[in-house]
């Protein structure tokens, strides 16, 4: 089912498009309906799962960035692994629109060169 998108012909993809902006789902991520306080399990994974992450180095800095940015917003960490292609954090929240916000703000901080660069 992974990328399952580039395998579809224009009209599917319009199709799929077409029906996740009628439920209002982000158009590249999936769909968040609960958003309350809780725990969850965070998981992002790179472009086509490249392990874009070799390095110890680049692995320990995404680390210390997204923990530092947790704590920060007063999540509770009880988890986590990075690994070269993607990682995951179990984390007790206040709201997932605060956790949405910080990888907003994450992402839009490391595009370009940075952790993300394949280089």
């Amino acid at each position: 089912m992974q990328y399952e998108y580039r395998r579809m012909t224009p009209e599917e993809r319009e199709a799929v498009v077409t029906h996740r902006q009628r439920q209002h789902y982000p158009l590249h991520a999936p769909p968040h309906p609960y958003r309350e306080a809780g725990w969850y399990l965070l998981t992002a994974a790179n472009f086509e799962h490249r392990p874009i992450m070799q390095a110890t180095e680049r692995r320990d800095e995404l680390e210390t960035c997204l923990l530092e940015g947790l704590l920060a917003s007063d999540c509770e960490v009880a988890g986590w692994v990075v690994l070269p292609n993607h990682y995951h954090i179990l984390a007790g929240v206040p709201s997932l629109d605060t956790v949405s916000a910080l990888w907003d703000a994450f992402t839009d901080a490391r595009r370009g060169p940075g952790i993300w660069r394949t280089d």
